[in-house]
């Protein structure tokens, strides 16, 4: 592995890289106040990493990409939370797709997917002030070297599987810092642009035929329309359309369907 060293102006100059750690983004937490805009930490090893709604998020050590992102958009208003969502998700598909040809899509609400598997995901913890975001630390995880497609129990896929070959962690982390920080200057000194037009040609289901499952387990026929500035899902369903929070509705892939 060669060392890490990113052309960027200010994300990922602060680099600390551990082998194990409850959890980066709990550590970046905690030193927020004193560590610069544009700190990275990453780990080989998590054993408290989390994903959406607290689930448990773990990883063979030191094969794929696990670290934690500090930024401080102080000024993002809290109702526009979801515009750092998409543009850190669109980020890191730019940066994936400089090593591959694979054609990556975004499944609402935060995770990547390639050939209908998941290739990472991502969760972002705030501290507010006032109206605005005073701090955002953006927990990624990305599955890289170690292939997923025989992990029993898992809709899961790595850049491995899909190039045929394994990756320095550092060089794609440098891609993924120099994508991110472009995609954040842009809205910073340019407000969202094209940004939810081209977050919803990127979502997965947008504007085709599936088929959803609600909390109470009823399932129906929809069609993804978007999402809107809370970021809710935005549904289709007999000509009546409804946004829905994450953990209010699920898009079923073929397996998953009931049959009558």
């Amino acid at each position: 592995m060669h060392t890490f060293r990113p052309t960027t102006r200010f994300i990922g100059q602060y680099f600390r890289h551990l082998a194990e750690v409850g959890s980066t983004s709990d550590e970046l937490l905690l030193e927020a106040d004193t560590l610069p805009e544009g700190a990275i930490l990453l780990a080989d090893c998590q054993n408290a990493g989390r994903g959406q709604n607290g689930r448990v998020w773990q990883a063979a050590s030191g094969q794929h990409l696990t670290f934690s992102l500090l930024l401080k958009p102080q000024f993002l208003p809290a109702s526009e939370l979801y515009s750092l969502n998409m543009l850190i998700a669109l980020g890191l598909v730019d940066a994936l797709s400089r090593f591959s040809q694979e054609n990556l899509l975004l499944k609402w609400p935060n995770d990547i997917f390639a050939a209908c598997r998941k290739l990472g995901g991502m969760l972002i913890e705030t501290n507010l002030q006032g109206n605005y975001v005073r701090q955002a630390v953006i927990g990624i995880g990305l599955n890289i070297n170690e292939s997923m497609r025989e992990k029993d129990g898992l809709r899961a896929i790595s850049l491995y599987d899909l190039t045929g070959t394994t990756h320095d962690r550092y060089q794609l982390l440098e891609q993924i810092a120099d994508c991110l920080e472009h995609r954040y200057l842009t809205y910073q000194q340019m407000g969202a642009g094209n940004l939810l037009m081209e977050y919803q040609r990127k979502l997965l289901g947008y504007q085709e035929n599936r088929t959803f499952q609600i909390t109470d387990g009823a399932q129906f026929k929809g069609m993804i329309m978007g999402v809107n500035n809370a970021g809710k899902l935005l549904v289709r369903h007999h000509d009546r359309l409804r946004a829905y929070a994450h953990g209010e509705i699920k898009m079923l892939f073929e397996d998953e369907i009931a049959i009558d």
